[in-house]
């Protein structure tokens, strides 16, 4: 799948707000969007999964945060 151009409006001073923050993280503020949209689509296809779906991920969520904390 290819890259399209995504165009919205927004306040220039909130556009100069999160680019300066999205700077001091090291990342584009485009960067940041894109991050933003996916973690938003990701969390609304849990909301409408499953109950034992969810389950199950919430699970492997916890269990890779062990292990990420006790290599």
């Amino acid at each position: 799948m290819g890259d399209v151009t995504f165009t919205l409006r927004v306040d220039e001073a909130l556009k100069t707000e999160f680019a300066a923050a999205a700077k001091a993280c090291d990342r584009t503020a485009a960067q940041l969007l894109r991050d933003f949209m996916r973690a938003y689509v990701q969390q609304q296809a849990q909301a409408t999964a499953p109950a034992d779906e969810v389950e199950a991920t919430a699970i492997h969520s916890t269990i890779g945060a062990h292990i990420a904390k006790n290599p």
